[in-house]
């Protein structure tokens, strides 16, 4: 996946650095690449060197055989697109591998990728990757990986080059012709992938291996994103598993697991598992021991350990730990029958919850229940647990001053075993010593910490205050920046934690939607900001989030050679009320004395960090100063308004660029100072809109933007706004659309944008 992204990426700064929307073809093959990486690939990561891989050849071991077809000319190095292309044939005998790996040798290094889609017994399949970051790989290996270890592997070193077929998505390669004319196709296809942005795909197998594709089926096809109450958050996508499932689905007697007995319990529900260590419970049981599932007559004292599928788990007033002193959840449900580890009244557990960390964790839900703390992990060292398809929901998540009551995620090893994890309308709470007038030193207690190698993580709908720490911290760290990636953090409500609401480091393609966030102050950990992020993260997004009471609305931090970030996006959001507290700070820092000539002062939006970087389409109102940015880069602000800030002449926007490099434009924006005007500066030059060189933008405004009733808050537009229908499409909404298929062109509140002849300047657009 993180080939695919990188690929995505260049290519989309590309087009962003010459203000072009990307063509159509470019843009379907990139959407592509994203299905087909989703839907096949889990990323292991870049190893060190390894020990040098084998000779070509076919590999007869005690569980399989595994050949590299070079003949044909489907195993193949196309350089124009930097694909890669595989051709595995699998011998008839052994036992079933449950997935296949790929062993990338590049500049003396070794970069596994590892397919969950595995060809069947004697059959023959092309797989594609796109290694374009890393350029063409001296070798390439293949291994069956099996329930209890990885086969021996067999490899190719002298790789052809030619015309790939575009990722497994387009044409057939073409390369050499068959080498038998009269070679009859007989393709046999595998099961369709879950529905993404709208697609689905699946692997087609020629039994004949006529390495032609005249009458190969269709690998992807347009589909219906599921539907449901729930509505995610703008550019969001629905996850396919952790909202909207109910154990009362259990109430229809097919979908029940014919191995268990459901109980009917006092919602007219069923249960499987009863446990309540508050009475009277069976205590002789150990965490393994299946013989007594529990009831109410006769509970559980712990929650059974390797939990099956199709599992019920109601839990009353406490447990007991089941294993080092935590309550462990483990357990492979599926799809059709997943697992639930429910609450009755919110039973409050004082320990830790843990998932992933001791047993493979797959298709659970929890919720409903009281932990301090809880710990999310996929492990591959030394023993591989995965983790996907968890969904902690309507619970409550307490600490205190000493320790941290919030949830943590981490994958351990060096594969990426933890996806698809819903985090959903939980509170999270009171960790640490979190008032910034009391706290002293950097407790560093986050509400949700994600660590390396976290993938396809929902957290949506909690609410998150006084911690110690962020709300929400994202932080790979440098080496595995790539392992952490697709983090949407929408709907939340931050407010009144020590740092930040919301704050990346090293990560990609993150995405803050509709959040609300407040009350973040000065610290000795943090500067104040609402959101934002620091250490270079790649493609972070900004969307339609209203932060207001703090002392910076968003701060992005400089990358400071720690990351390979370089997009960043503020779009749609409402910033308001942002203003420097001298209460917190102790008289140490004004930014209205000392600090004034900095752009590092107080700000609605404070853009240092990145290389290219758009703001478009905000609301900042009433603070110290409106947009501030470094220089170097790229950056582009449009259709933003920012309307009466500061008290000691700052600047709406101001870029201050010592160097003198940056490429900037500022076009369609409003600016207004009440009994003033709207101030523009570069560098230490103040601009009014007249005046600023056309170069550096054009169709600024300065006018009253006629909110309908600022003093409440209200900053929809009245009719008669200069506002409206007087912005500029902006290429943003398209990148956001190619690269992960969703469609953002609304304001804050959801509606179509434009509206009118053009889009409306700010975050509302009028109706």
């Amino acid at each position: 996946m993180f080939w695919v992204i990188t690929k995505i990426y260049n290519v989309m700064s590309s087009c962003c650095l010459m203000k072009k929307g990307i063509g159509s073809v470019v843009a379907t093959v990139l959407i592509v690449l994203i299905i087909v990486a989703g839907a096949a690939f889990v990323w292991l990561g870049v190893l060190p060197v390894v020990d040098e891989i084998g000779d070509v050849g076919v590999v007869v071991g005690d569980v399989g055989v595994v050949e590299i077809v070079t003949s044909g000319g489907y195993t193949l190095w196309d350089e124009e697109e930097g694909v890669l292309e595989v051709q595995v044939e699998r011998g008839n005998d052994g036992e079933e591998p449950i997935a296949i790996d790929f062993i990338f040798s590049i500049n003396g290094s070794s970069v596994t990728e590892r397919v969950l889609d595995v060809l069947d017994a004697g059959a023959t399949k092309v797989y594609p990757f796109d290694l374009s970051y890393y350029g063409k790989p001296d070798k390439v290996g293949v291994a069956f990986v099996y329930a209890d270890g990885v086969g021996e592997a067999v490899t190719v070193d002298d790789i052809p080059s030619g015309s790939s077929g575009g990722g497994g998505g387009g044409s057939p390669p073409v390369v050499v012709a068959p080498e038998d004319d009269s070679c009859s196709e007989s393709w046999s296809c595998g099961s369709w992938s879950n529905c993404v942005a709208s697609s689905r795909t699946r692997s087609c197998t020629d039994s004949n291996n006529c390495s032609t594709v005249v009458y190969r089926p269709d690998l992807s096809e347009a589909c219906e994103m599921p539907t449901g109450d729930w509505v995610p958050p703008i550019g969001i996508p629905r996850p396919s598993f952790g909202i909207e499932e109910s154990y009362r689905m259990y109430d229809n007697v097919s979908a029940q697991n014919p191995d268990l007995t459901y109980t009917n319990n006092s919602e007219g529900g069923f249960y499987t598992h009863y446990v309540d260590n508050s009475d009277v419970c069976t205590n002789d049981i150990t965490p393994w021991d299946n013989a007594n599932l529990g009831t109410e007559v006769n509970p559980r004292c712990s929650i059974l350990r390797n939990l099956p599928e199709g599992s019920v788990v109601e839990v009353h007033n406490s447990v007991d730990p089941n294993g080092f002193g935590y309550c462990l959840i483990d357990g492979v449900g599926s799809e059709e029958k997943p697992i639930f580890v429910r609450g009755v009244g919110m039973p409050r557990m004082d320990f830790k919850g843990e998932i992933g960390f001791y047993g493979d964790s797959q298709y659970i839900i929890v919720e409903g229940i009281s932990f301090w703390g809880f710990g999310i992990y996929g492990r591959q060292e030394p023993n591989v647990f995965n983790t996907s398809y968890i969904s902690i929901r309507n619970s409550d998540f307490q600490g205190n001053e000493t320790r941290n009551g919030g949830i943590g995620l981490y994958g351990i090893g060096d594969d990426n075993h933890e996806h698809d994890i819903v985090i959903y309308n939980n509170t999270i709470h009171d960790s640490g010593v979190w008032d910034p007038l009391i706290a002293t030193g950097d407790q560093d207690f986050h509400g949700i910490g994600v660590g390396a190698r976290v993938s396809s993580l929902w957290i949506v709908d909690n609410e998150i205050y006084h911690q110690s720490g962020d709300g929400v911290q994202i932080n790979a760290g440098t080496a595995n920046q790539a392992t952490t990636h697709h983090i949407y953090a929408g709907r939340n409500r931050a407010h009144h934690n020590k740092q930040t609401g919301l704050w990346s480091k090293q990560a990609v393609d993150v995405i803050f939607s509709e959040n609300e966030i407040y009350g973040a102050r000065f610290s000795t950990s943090g500067p104040g900001a609402g959101a934002g992020f620091q250490y270079g993260p790649e493609n972070v997004w900004f969307l339609f989030n209203e932060i207001y009471d703090c002392e910076y609305g968003v701060r992005i931090g400089s990358a400071s050679g720690m990351g390979f970030g370089e997009n960043v996006y503020v779009i749609g959001n409402l910033i308001h009320d942002i203003h420097y507290d001298p209460v917190y700070h102790g008289g140490s820092w004004d930014p209205y004395t000392s600090n004034v000539g900095s752009t590092w002062s107080n700000s609605g939006l404070n853009v240092l960090g990145a290389v290219n970087r758009y703001v478009v389409g905000n609301t900042i109102y009433d603070a110290d100063a409106g947009i501030n940015t470094g220089g170097g880069g790229y950056f582009y602000i449009a259709n933003n308004l920012v309307s009466d800030v500061g008290v000691q002449g700052e600047s709406h926007i101001w870029v201050e660029d010592g160097s003198g490099t940056s490429e900037w434009r500022m076009d369609n924006n409003l600016v207004y100072q009440t009994g003033s005007f709207g101030r523009i500066r570069y560098q230490n030059s103040v601009y009014n809109v007249s005046s600023l060189p056309v170069e550096n933008g054009a169709n600024n405004i300065d006018a009253n933007p006629q909110f309908v009733d600022a003093s409440n808050n209200d900053f929809r537009l009245q009719a008669s706004s200069p506002a409206i229908d007087n912005g500029i499409l902006s290429d943003v909404y398209q990148t956001f659309y190619n690269l992960y298929g969703i469609n953002i062109s609304v304001d804050i509140d959801g509606a179509v944008r434009p509206a009118g002849t053009a889009p409306d300047i700010g975050a509302f657009e009028y109706s």
